[in-house]
């Protein structure tokens, strides 16, 4: 080998050395830096996953009579009062069906509650007989029982929303049930023309759909306030069994009100604490004011009273990475102090909720701020618990600490009382 290739085989096999020395110390701090943990100064949110129920100001107007629409807006538009939604020739509508009639007479006249066991018994077997009743039609070839069968499906049908319409007005008082029962006596009339939201008694800015989800009584808005954790148990189980049933093909336009969206949620009973207590405070005071205001209940009052809104506890909800600010107006407690209810009237304006009726959520109880720090970094030395930092050269030393709070996989230490961290330091993740 000649003197200069010699040099250059030298020089070659001393960067390769050095790359080679390079990498190892990369690897020795990537490996020292998986294994701890760098000090920083923020917030974490305490946060509950849950299910919510979505509550509407919702309009249901059933066409008599109606088998051809042709329309001119599509289910799921934005409407004005005066939007054109199609022509029609003297057909017959009415915003309740008169079983509604005979639901509030029977309860003027004799009174009506709910009863234990309504939905596991009564509506599970009318909508098992429903899907029966459906198959054996599908199966028939005769005509005369085919009809047969369809007229008892429609008895089904009329008993199963009979049932579902006195949970609307279980806690409905008789002053406003005779309210509601002489606007119902005058509600069938004919139409024709060109119709319009406003001819059908709709007078606000609304979303228009044309089916029902079968929920819109058991989860009416004259519920709100209302709804007990056993209430919630008992549709959110029906709601389940209830996605099989073969739907109602009734002619109807429902009509939603973007701009009033209720949340109902059940949380665990010791959540919310602090909250809860100003919520108790602000109705107190806000429930002498309604009652002499002229409106009919608590809601409508809201509705109308943005600046008495704002005094309720303010909740952040996430949803679909939709962040959801609302305002707890009513809380409702289990008898075995496990659950409770909140009911939140949603702020931001959340077009995505409309239609919807239950959806997965979750709900921000608290935000912690000061050091935040994995539970597992956390040893005790001497019966005081703290943690390890490393210091130059890698050497380790016990850190006394003073934890604030704490979470599931969490501890949050205030900064002031742990002086001896601060933002940049590190300390062994798992020691």
């Amino acid at each position: 080998m000649t003197s200069k290739k010699k040099k250059l085989f030298i020089r070659f096999l001393f960067f390769f050395i050095i790359i080679i020395f390079i990498s190892f110390i990369f690897m020795i701090i990537k490996s020292m830096s998986s294994k701890t943990i760098e000090i920083k100064e923020s917030f974490i949110n305490q946060e509950i996953f849950t299910k919510a129920f979505v509550i509407h100001q919702e309009d249901i107007v059933y066409l008599n009579g109606v088998r051809d629409l042709h329309l001119k807006i599509k289910e799921g538009d934005k409407l004005a009062v005066d939007t054109v939604i199609g022509n029609f020739e003297d057909i017959q509508i009415n915003n309740q069906e008169g079983r509604d009639l005979e639901i509030i007479n029977e309860k003027l006249g004799k009174g009506m509650h709910q009863q234990n066991g309504l939905f596991d018994k009564d509506l599970e077997k009318i909508n098992k007989q429903l899907i029966d009743i459906e198959f054996k039609i599908k199966k028939e070839n005769a005509k005369n029982k085919i009809e047969k069968l369809k007229k008892e499906k429609e008895n089904l049908q009329d008993k199963k929303q009979i049932i579902e319409t006195s949970f609307r007005y279980t806690f409905t008082d008789n002053e406003s049930l005779n309210k509601i029962k002489n606007k119902l006596q005058n509600d069938f009339k004919p139409i024709e023309g060109q119709i319009t939201p406003r001819k059908l008694g709709i007078h606000y800015s609304s979303y228009i759909f044309f089916q029902q989800d079968g929920f819109e009584n058991l989860l009416h808005k004259d519920l709100l306030g209302k709804i007990t954790p056993q209430y919630f148990n008992q549709v959110e189980r029906y709601m389940d069994k209830e996605k099989n049933l073969i739907k109602e093909d009734k002619n109807i336009f429902k009509f939603i009100d973007g701009s009033e969206i209720y949340l109902v949620i059940k949380v665990p009973q010791n959540s919310f604490v602090s909250m809860e207590e100003k919520l108790a405070k602000t109705k107190k005071i806000v429930n002498s004011q309604w009652k002499k205001s002229g409106q009919t209940n608590f809601y409508s009052y809201i509705e109308n009273r943005r600046d008495i809104l704002e005094k309720f506890p303010k909740i952040t909800l996430k949803w679909d990475n939709n962040s959801i600010i609302g305002y707890i107006l009513d809380s409702n407690k289990n008898h075995d102090n496990k659950e409770k209810i909140l009911t939140i009237k949603v702020e931001t304006k959340n077009h995505k909720l409309i239609g919807k009726r239950q959806n997965n959520i979750y709900v921000y109880d608290k935000q912690y701020q000061g050091f935040i720090i994995p539970k597992k970094s956390i040893i005790r030395e001497n019966g005081k618990e703290g943690v390890i930092l490393l210091k130059e050269n890698n050497k380790e030393q016990f850190i006394e600490i003073n934890i604030k709070s704490e979470l599931e996989d969490v501890a949050i230490l205030e900064p002031g009382e742990n002086k001896k961290l601060k933002n940049g330091i590190r300390i062994l993740a798992n020691p």
